[in-house]
């Protein structure tokens, strides 16, 4: 985000400007061309699965996205959480258990962003920048999207309290991109 909704940077908010990004997917048996397909984050352990030709690991919630029949009107919910994790003991586990700081669902041209007690509507075909909130005019959307949300939340887990192991690299990769302190 390039100062839209008054924010500079990406993974703190969930409007179109951090999430309309492209998924680009090459190889030998991928036939070139475009897609409008409705392809989630979560989609692309899957997919990548499936391109190594290995099945998706039990519990993944994406879907193969080279070799599944994604419907067009695929509701998606996406979410994000607090800044990065400090350094101090006992911070890991108390970020993992927090609730996401902001949530949204995206259904038939609507999105819902839910911000601790803000909410806002947007009709993305015909405000796509989202500067014009229907929250108000459109309750009874409001509260069919809302209900996905709860759903989502009910049977998706959002903690874990198993930290990855990084290797030296990773660490490296991470820093070179500011992720890690210096």
């Amino acid at each position: 985000s390039l100062r839209e909704h008054e924010y500079v940077g990406h993974g703190r908010r969930i409007y179109q400007t951090g999430l309309h990004v492209p998924l680009i997917i090459s190889g030998p048996a991928i036939a070139p061309g475009r897609s409008t397909m409705p392809a989630r984050g979560i989609d692309l352990a899957p997919t990548l699965f499936g391109l190594a030709g290995l099945s998706a690991e039990a519990g993944m919630a994406g879907l193969d996205l080279l070799s599944t029949s994604i419907p067009m009107n695929r509701i998606r919910v996406v979410e994000t959480y607090g800044g990065a994790v400090p350094n101090v003991p006992g911070a890991k586990a108390m970020m993992a258990s927090r609730p996401p700081q902001r949530q949204g669902a995206l259904a038939d041209g609507w999105k819902l962003i839910l911000n601790g007690s803000r909410t806002e509507l947007f009709h993305l075909a015909e405000d796509p920048m989202e500067e014009h909130d229907r929250s108000a005019a459109e309750t009874e959307r409001v509260a069919t999207l809302r209900a996905v949300i709860r759903l989502w939340d009910q049977e998706t887990a959002t903690t874990s309290s198993q930290e990855a192991e990084l290797s030296e690299d990773d660490l490296d990769a991470l820093e070179a991109l500011g992720y890690l302190g210096q």
